[in-house]
């Protein structure tokens, strides 16, 4: 992970949370693995050389970057859409690159080509053209996809992935906190997130203590991923068409749930009982419930209901 890739990942999902036409979002490695690593020599000279002339300036230096780099996950957890990462080899926390692939409505029915916005912006974010896939994903019949590479560039794995909604891994996945290994605590999301995502604090210390790897099987017995799969395609064949499914939804209705699962993961019952009671008195007047009834009436697929952007 270099100094770019903190800063466009942020204006890039920055931009996909305002897209009415993008429902879901797919994050994998372009790689032979999700990620390999912190890319230290392009940091060094921000965190090995910072600038104040005191230890109090520099203190509040490296506390502004350390909070934007945080920025950079905590973006993926805030865009309303749900994110599903999609992992193979080692996602280790500190690759060669990364794709993004995104799925979102086709009003028409049909595979249609990216919103002409939207990749307009990404292309100017990313310093690259956002290219169209050549082929539509099993699962994606009615829906635009396309994707786009970060070169390159180097994630901090487990960060990224427990800031993200739904995991999906390869057999061949691993999982490891690194930074223990480099002579730092991790400092962007995986302390904080990692606990309330598979619920085991002794693993988590162990896990953070000694940067050992968490194979494939270990990540799905203790709750990190939802599916494991035999290889890299077929996790990317299902993550494309469990995108799909989603998309299929009342976007009113998936991501009130998204903003209304946060919610209640960071309060007690009580207090999540009265934020879904606030939330849902201007979100049940909706067309889309509507639409779901009748649809589930008539024996109808949601794929088969048209529902207004969002």
């Amino acid at each position: 992970m270099n100094k770019v890739f903190w800063r466009e990942m942020v204006e890039c999902f920055n931009k996909i949370s305002r897209d009415a036409d993008c429902r879901a979002v797919v994050i994998s490695g372009a790689g032979k693995m999700f990620t390999a690593g912190i890319d230290l020599m392009d940091m060094a000279s921000d965190i090995l050389q910072p600038k104040g002339d005191d230890v109090a300036r520099i203190s509040w230096y490296l506390r502004d970057i350390i909070t934007r780099y945080q920025e950079t996950f905590n973006v993926i957890e805030r865009c309303p859409k749900p994110v599903i990462a999609a992992v193979h080899g080692g996602c280790i926390g500190g690759g060669e690159s990364a794709a993004i692939l995104l799925l979102g409505c086709s009003p028409g029915g049909a595979a249609a080509p990216m919103p002409r916005p939207l990749a307009s912006s990404l292309s100017s974010v990313m310093g690259q053209t956002v290219s169209q896939e050549a082929a539509p994903p099993p699962g994606s019949q009615g829906w635009f996809w396309w994707s786009f590479s970060i070169p390159g560039l180097y994630l901090l794995g487990v960060d990224l992935v427990t800031a993200c909604d739904i995991r999906y891994c390869a057999q061949d996945a691993f999982f490891q906190v690194k930074e223990v290994d480099v002579g730092l605590a991790a400092d962007v999301g995986t302390l904080q997130r990692l606990p309330k995502v598979i619920g085991n604090q002794s693993l988590v210390n162990e896990l953070a203590f000694t940067a050992r790897k968490m194979m494939a099987d270990e990540a799905l017995g203790s709750g990190l991923v939802s599916r494991v799969f035999p290889d890299k395609e077929v996790m990317l064949d299902a993550a494309l068409a469990l995108a799909a499914e989603i998309s299929s939804k009342s976007p009113v209705a998936v991501q009130s749930t998204k903003v209304n699962l946060l919610y209640s993961r960071d309060h007690s019952v009580a207090e999540s009982l009265n934020y879904v009671a606030s939330w849902n008195m201007s979100m049940l007047q909706t067309q889309d419930l509507v639409k779901s009834v009748q649809a589930t009436t008539e024996n109808k697929e949601l794929k088969t209901v048209t529902f207004s952007k969002l």
